[in-house]
Parts: C-alpha cells; structure tokens; sequence
C-alpha cells in the first residue's frame, strides 16, 4: 500500500467529540455508560409496544416481595417497588429493590426507558440506600433528552454521543466511552479509543515514566523492537503522551501505537483519553504470517495515526456556557 491509509472519511461522533474515520470501517466494539447508566438502544419500537413494555414493568415490580436476607428464602411485605417516575409521556423510571436486611442498607436499582421516533432506550444503575431528589433530577434530565441518532450523524447541538443515540441538555461529567474499529477492513488494523471523566490520580499516569527501563530491554532484542517516536503532543487541546513502536518478529511487521491524555479533572472538554493503533497481529493455526502482518508500512502507519489524532476535536458546551454537573 502506497498511498495514504486515511482517505475517504467522515466525522464520527463519540461521547462529546468527533474524529475522521474511513467510511469503510469495521465497527467492532462500542460501550458506553452516562452518569453511571448503562444505556441500550432497540429499534423498530412502536409507541404501543413501548407503553406495553412499561406498564408491564411497572405491574411486576408493584406485585413482587422482596427477599428477606436475614431468612432465606423467605420474603418480607415490602413490594419491589420504591418510585414509579414519569418524567414524560414517552419516559418512565423506575427505583426499586429485590430484597430487604435489617444488617445494612442495600442499594436501590434504577431503571429508566423512554421511547422516540421507534426507538426504545433501556438505562440501568444502582443508587445509594439513602438517595435523593439530585438522583432523580439526573435520570429525569437524560430520559426527557435521549433520541436516536445514526452512525455516522453527528449532533450540531454538541449532545453526548453513544451506540444509536445521542443524550442534549444539560451536561453531566460522568461518562464512559469506548471505540473500537477495524481501520482497514479484513486486515489487521484495529483502532481503539476509551473516553472517561479525568479524576484528580489521572495526574500521576504516565505512558513513559517506565519507558527507560523498557529501552535497556529493547538493546537485547535489537533488530525485532524499534521505538518509532517518544513524547509529549498536544492532543484535541490537551496535553498528551505517545509511544510509537515497530516490532519484527516471527516473519510479521506490526506497529503498535499509544496515546494517553490525563485529562483536566471537572473539564468537559478535557477527559482522560487512551488511544491505541495496531498493524499487525500474532499469527496462529488459523492466521498465516503474511495475513498477520501489516497491511500498512512504517510512513503509511505514522501517517495514519497523525491524521485521526489531529482530526479528533471536543464538540460539546465550552466553561460558561452550560455549567456541567457530575
């Protein structure tokens, strides 16, 4: 391959952010969470199954008892349910728990659905004993804003992207995104970014602190590991670290290639951000060597990497103009 790996793309939406992808990617992987909900999107959903579904729920979890913890398998008189919520016509929340003990407080779950446009969204999560209405007002914002989004459609209202959707509104840090696609569709060219909230210990990470004990090894190997390029970069307006690698071994040419941003903690449009691109794989039984190894050469990887990491860039509200609750 000699001409440029990157061509062809289109902006991809992931959480508050967007980066140049080839249209033709393989799309392995994608898990988010908001807020600590998990979130599950089902499609082809009319408005009646939707109410159904609901309304179903909400009878299972006003008829069951709770276990008793304290005489298994016996159960208490206290019904699952805690709350029913509705925050719209189309949304319902539901805070509940299984069981009861007189030891320690148990955790309630919450479990939201709202319904737009033929697309049921499903958010689970557990909540403190002692919750409050803060808990609430958070799962009340999401499920009044979440909407179904495409693929490729990125939101020019800078909503939080995720796998068949997009949340508006009012912003919350707490957050969770992770992305993983074949860059070169049936080659080894995986591609993989992890977005989370930066905390205060992001600070202390460091992808080279351990690198000089790493490069007295590599003299022991020399012909098979290269170190490409070290350092720091600026990264989508954040300090960041990288590590290039080329490596040569058993008839295969990989190229394995990281980036770790520590973040700004409280800062929308600075998460902790870890990227990885990898040419290149390890050959077995079923995978010859010439099918492992890179589909791409050295300049073809480097360019690659360039061109989606200064393609990345933040999409969401900037400081001042929506303040940001965790």
């Amino acid at each position: 391959m000699r001409s440029p790996v990157i061509h062809d793309t289109r902006p991809w939406c992931i959480g508050r952010f967007a980066l140049d992808l080839p249209s033709d990617i393989s799309v392995y992987n994608q898990q988010f969470k908001y807020m600590d909900y998990t979130i599950e999107t089902t499609q082809n959903v009319q408005r009646d199954s939707f109410l159904q579904r609901v309304e179903a729920r909400e009878k299972e979890l006003r008829t069951s008892l709770r276990m008793d913890m304290t005489r298994v398998p016996n159960t208490t008189s206290n019904v699952w349910l805690k709350e029913a919520i509705q925050p719209s016509d189309d949304a319902r929340l539901f805070i509940f728990r299984n069981a009861d003990t007189t030891s320690i407080d148990l955790p309630y779950k919450a479990e939201g659905y709202a319904w737009s446009s033929d697309t049921l969204f499903t958010l689970k999560t557990l909540i403190g004993a002692r919750y409050d209405d803060s808990n609430l007002q958070v799962a009340d914002q999401i499920l009044r804003h979440i909407g179904p989004r495409q693929d490729w459609e990125v939101p020019a209202d800078g909503a939080f992207c995720f796998n068949g959707g997009a949340i508006s509104g009012k912003p919350f840090r707490g957050f969770d995104a992770t992305l993983s696609v074949g860059l070169l569709p049936g080659t080894p060219s995986t591609f993989v970014v992890e977005l989370r909230e930066s905390v205060d210990v992001d600070q202390k990470a460091s992808l080279l602190d351990g690198l000089p004990a790493f490069e007295i090894q590599l003299k022991s190997l020399l012909g098979r590991y290269n170190i490409l390029r070290k350092g720091k970069r600026q990264f989508a307006g954040m300090e960041a670290e990288e590590l290039l690698i080329a490596i040569s071994e058993d008839g295969v040419q990989k190229y394995h290639f990281y980036l770790l941003a520590p973040g700004v903690e409280r800062d929308l449009s600075k998460p902790h951000t870890a990227i990885q691109l990898l040419f290149g794989a390890a050959p077995d039984s079923i995978t010859s060597a010439a099918e492992a190894t890179s589909p791409v050469n050295e300049a073809q990887a480097i360019q690659a990497w360039d061109a989606v990491l200064n393609s990345f860039h933040y999409r969401g509200p900037r400081p001042g103009e929506s303040e940001a609750t965790r």
